[in-house]
C-alpha cells in the first residue's frame, strides 16, 4: 500500500471516533495556470472545516497553484496504519439485514424488473486484496482501480476479473466519448501540499499516457460534455478542470474535502461530496454555459453528520442522488429536493457494507442499468445492489 493510500485510510478511521481534529482553513494560491484563488472567499455557506495545504513547490509540466503557507498539515500516517492488504479478508464485516424495499418516489421501470428488488444486494465480484476505489463502465466492462497495486482491472459480466492497465496509485476512473479511460493517480506522497498527483489516459490497448501533472490528491473524475474532465482533490479544496490539451485550472477553490462529485440530467448543476469533513457535507453548485460549477452559488444541500467520510456519489434518470458513506457502511440516496423519505433525512439504500467508495451504474451487455456497482476501500469485493432505478445517459 502506498503511504498516500495510508494517510487516506488513517483519515478515515480518525473521522469515526469522537477525537476529530480541527481542520485549518483551506484556499489556494497563484500560478501560472489558474486564478489566484488565495483571496477567493468560500461560497455562501462554507463552513470553516476545509482540510488546508501548505506550501508546496509544483515541479510539474503543468503548474498547479502554490496552497496557504500557514495551514496546518495532515498528519502522516504512514506508520500508523496497517496495510489493508493484510486486513482479515476471511472475516469480513458480516452484512447487516437488507434494508426493507425502500421507498420510490417514481414507479420501477420494466428494465429494472430483475433478479433483484430495490435495496437487495449481492457479490459481484471478489478476490480484490488490500480494496479497491474508483469504478467506471466502458465499452467493454466494468474497470476498478486498485491503489495499493497500482493497477486498473477491468471486470467482464460474468464477473471475472483481468488486469488492463498498470498506473500509480489509481483512485478515480472516468471514460471518454472516445473510449479512452481517465484515471486520477495520486501519487506516493502523504503530505499535504506534495503536488506528486497526476491524471492519465489510458487507450484501448492499454497505451498510457500523462495528461497533467503536479496536483496534490486528484480523486473523483467527472467528465464534461466536450470530454474536458473535473478532477476532485480530496486532501485539498479545490476541483480541478482538465482540458484535453492539458491545460489545469481551479473549477472551485473553496469546497472542503471535495470527493465524489455528479451532474443533474439536465447538467444545469454539480454535486460534490466533502470526505474529511466534520459535517460531512453535500454541495451543489449551479454551472455555466461550459459546465463548470459557479463558485459564488454554492448550496448547502445537505450535512451527513460526524464521522461519515462520504465517497462516491452518482445520480440516476430521476435526479436522485445517491452517496457512498465509507466508515458506516452505507449507501443512501437523497430526492432532488433534499428530502430522502419526506422528513429531510436520506433513504437508506444498502447497508452492512465494507467502506464502500466508488457507485457506478450498470451499462453494457450483461449488466444491469438498474443497480449500483459498488467498490471497497478496505474490502476484497465488488457488490452489485439494486435501486429501482437506471443511471443516466452518457453527456
Amino acid at each position: 500500500m502506498s503511504p498516500h493510500t495510508s494517510a487516506k485510510y488513517f483519515l478515515t478511521f480518525a473521522l469515526a471516533t469522537p477525537l476529530l481534529p480541527a481542520c485549518g482553513e483551506g484556499g489556494g494560491a497563484a500560478g501560472t495556470t489558474g486564478p489566484d484563488a488565495a483571496g477567493v472567499d468560500a461560497a455562501p455557506g462554507q463552513p470553516d472545516t476545509a482540510v488546508a495545504i501548505p506550501d508546496a513547490a509544483p515541479d510539474a509540466a503543468v503548474a498547479i497553484p502554490d496552497a496557504a503557507p500557514d495551514a496546518a498539515p495532515l498528519p502522516d500516517a504512514a506508520t500508523l496504519v496497517p496495510d489493508a492488504s493484510a486486513a482479515p479478508d476471511a472475516a469480513p464485516i458480516p452484512d447487516a439485514a437488507p434494508p426493507p424495499v425502500f421507498p420510490l418516489d417514481h414507479p420501477v421501470p420494466a428494465s429494472c424488473l430483475g433478479d433483484l428488488s430495490p435495496g437487495e444486494k449481492r457479490v459481484f465480484s471478489e478476490g480484490f486484496a488490500g480494496g479497491t476505489e474508483g469504478a467506471a463502465f466502458g465499452p467493454d466492462g466494468l474497470y476498478v482501480s486498485l491503489p495499493h497495486g497500482n493497477e486498473i482491472r477491468r471486470i467482464g459480466s460474468d464477473g471475472v476479473a483481468t488486469v488492463f492497465a498498470h498506473v500509480p496509485v489509481p483512485i478515480g476512473l472516468a471514460f471518454l466519448s472516445d473510449g479512452r479511460l481517465a484515471v486520477a493517480a495520486a501519487g506516493d506522497s502523504n503530505d499535504v501540499g506534495v503536488p506528486d498527483g497526476s491524471v492519465h489516459l489510458i487507450a484501448r490497448d492499454g497505451t498510457d499516457s500523462v495528461l497533467a501533472t503536479g496536483i496534490d490528491s486528484p480523486n473523483f473524475i467527472t467528465v464534461l460534455s466536450d470530454d474536458s474532465l473535473l478532477v476532485a482533490d480530496d486532501f485539498d479544496t479545490r476541483v480541478w478542470h482538465v482540458t484535453l490539451d492539458g491545460q489545469v485550472e481551479a473549477a472551485l477553490s473553496a469546497v472542503p474535502s471535495p470527493n465524489g462529485m455528479g451532474f443533474t440530467v439536465a447538467r444545469d448543476a454539480l454535486f460534490v461530496a466533502s470526505t474529511f469533513t466534520v459535517a460531512g457535507e453535500l454541495w451543489r453548485y449551479p454551472v455555466d454555459a461550459n459546465e463548470l460549477p459557479i463558485e459564488a452559488e454554492a448550496q448547502l444541500f445537505a450535512s451527513a453528520g460526524i464521522g461519515q467520510t462520504q465517497d462516491g456519489l452518482a445520480i440516476d434518470r430521476f435526479d436522485q442522488i445517491y452517496v457512498a458513506r465509507n466508515v458506516p457502511g452505507r449507501i443512501v440516496r437523497y430526492r432532488p429536493d433534499g428530502a430522502g423519505d419526506g422528513t429531510g433525512e436520506p433513504v437508506e439504500v444498502a447497508a452492512g457494507l465494507r467502506t464502500p467508495a466508488s457507485l457506478a451504474f450498470g451499462r453494457g451487455a450483461g449488466f444491469d442499468p438498474c443497480s449500483l456497482y459498488v467498490t471497497e476501500l478496505l474490502g476484497t469485493r465488488i457488490w452489485r445492489i439494486a435501486v429501482g432505478a437506471e443511471g443516466q445517459a452518457r453527456p
